[in-house]
């Protein structure tokens, strides 16, 4: 029997003998039921996380309300689970935003139904895209368009971000006209960021202390005032397979801004890096 430190023993031998053979009696059957509650806690508490992936359908280009992308964001992010937003391939134009969209903070996928077909506009006045801390975020057959803001006009990502033939076009931003990758990591699969535009650094991609991958993707006629008009890294990397970096233009490093000793841009495969002057 347990004591705390210090008690006696109260009892005689035979008392405490016929005590301990009944609580070794007992012993398995308060055990097994010990077992058989802490079961049970475990798997109700494992049926209230399990969350179940939903897709939640856009319906106009409305900036807010039902059936807008605005409001297929606040739904998703929550639902739990990584969830997608569809435009149920009868959505088109443009979505001009009257204000930021909501920041994703849940594993997502935004599927459109191409670039050429569907534009999400910050207006010129409003950041498009803010992807949260910690988020799986995939976006593809959109264009990311107008945004403005100081950091990522397009896009401010902390998360994991893959876009997937997606244009991130005619952003400006202080940092990271098209997008700012903070932390985060993206990835560019086919696509272009175009005619992006940065007060300072990083008029196409600003990564800072992060990871940028282009395959495929085109880097096309960005400016930065100051460094790295189509891509800034700093503490970060850049990784460019395929693709091209062309036509950009800064103060230093039309193309590629590497700022940092503990920065790297690698380029593999056939990626022309040209025609970006420095001035």
């Amino acid at each position: 029997m347990r004591r705390w430190p210090g008690e006696a023993q109260a009892g005689s031998g035979a008392e405490r003998g016929s005590t301990m053979r009944t609580m070794k009696l007992l012993a398995p059957c308060v055990v097994g039921l010990g077992l058989t509650l802490a079961c049970l806690c475990l798997l109700s508490a494992g049926s209230l996380r399990v969350a179940r992936a939903a897709t939640f359908t856009v319906t106009n280009t409305n900036p807010s309300g039902t059936g807008s992308l605005w409001q297929a964001i606040v739904n998703a992010n929550a639902s739990g689970g990584h969830d997608t937003i569809d435009f149920g391939g009868s959505v088109s134009g443009t979505i001009v935003l009257t204000d930021s969209l909501p920041t994703v903070s849940d594993d997502l996928s935004i599927s459109g139904p191409g670039a050429s077909v569907l534009s999400i506009s910050g207006d010129n006045a409003y950041q498009v895209l803010d992807i949260g801390s910690g988020t799986a975020v995939t976006i593809s057959g959109v264009t990311i368009r107008d945004g403005n803001a100081a950091f990522g006009g397009g896009i401010y990502s902390l998360g994991t971000l893959l876009l997937v033939d997606t244009e991130i076009v005619s952003n400006a931003a202080d940092y990271g006209g098209g997008v700012y990758v903070d932390e985060g990591s993206v990835v560019l699969s086919g696509g272009q960021i175009l005619g992006n535009t940065a007060a300072d650094r990083g008029g196409g991609v600003f990564v800072d202390d992060g990871s940028a991958t282009l395959s495929g993707a085109q880097v096309v006629s960005n400016t930065a005032t100051n460094s790295g008009g189509g891509i800034y890294v700093d503490q970060g990397s850049a990784t460019l397979s395929g693709g091209q970096i062309v036509s950009n233009t800064a103060v230093r490093g039309g193309g590629v801004c590497v700022w940092s000793a503990g920065a790297a841009f690698t380029q593999t495969g056939v990626s022309p890096l040209t025609h970006n002057p420095a001035t």
